[in-house]
């Protein structure tokens, strides 16, 4: 008999490859997904349900919808043109404001507050949702690129270090704004 020690290790097997999940344990068992819960680069491989994968997806678009709220048909056509562009340059695409932090603020408020704090924060040059001035392409590798991208995970740990500091700039600059010129600045300083 297995030891509880013993029990969560293997529930929290994880493998390098796809391929090295199927072979361990002989395919994809029914009612579970493969799922890489890292990245790219650094692959962890493990199974998850494939009922809480499908709750996790739907719980994802009902936030994007409702915190992303009406685009106009202009701002739909920026959004698929960005989603295009990642494609082609191999980037991806990733939210400036997380759909997380704008639903946790989204739901202390009425739809008609959200829809004006919404307004508020644009004229700051934060935005919220789908909207394409919160899509940002992302790179999907932390390897120095002097193509346009941030670093997703750098962006957001500038973000968390520096949040009392740029609470208190933010009616001057907006995060984004604050973090794509250190990036700049960094990038020039590589080139030299």
């Amino acid at each position: 008999m297995k030891t509880f020690q013993e029990f969560i290790t293997e529930a929290q097997k994880t493998f390098s490859s796809r391929e090295d999940l199927e072979r361990h344990y002989g395919g994809v068992p029914k009612g579970m997904v493969a799922n890489n819960a890292a990245s790219k680069e650094n692959p962890k491989w493990r199974l998850v349900t494939a009922d809480n994968r499908k709750k996790q997806a739907e719980r994802r678009k009902e936030r994007l919808g409702a915190v992303t709220g009406e685009l106009s048909d202009e701002q739909k056509r920026q959004s698929k043109t960005k989603e295009k562009l990642a494609a082609k340059r191999g980037k991806e695409l990733h939210h400036a404001t997380s759909t997380e932090e704008s639903d946790k603020i989204r739901r202390s408020m009425s739809p008609s507050e959200w829809e004006q704090r919404k307004q508020d924060d644009a004229k700051k040059g934060v935005y919220h949702g789908h909207h394409p001035r919160n899509l940002v392409l992302a790179n999907p590798t932390h390897e120095p690129t002097s193509s346009p991208g941030l670093h997703h995970s750098d962006y957001h740990a500038f973000e968390r270090k520096n949040r009392r500091r740029l609470a208190d700039v933010s009616n001057a600059i907006s995060t984004q704004d604050a973090y794509r010129i250190l990036n700049n600045k960094r990038k020039r300083q590589q080139k030299r």
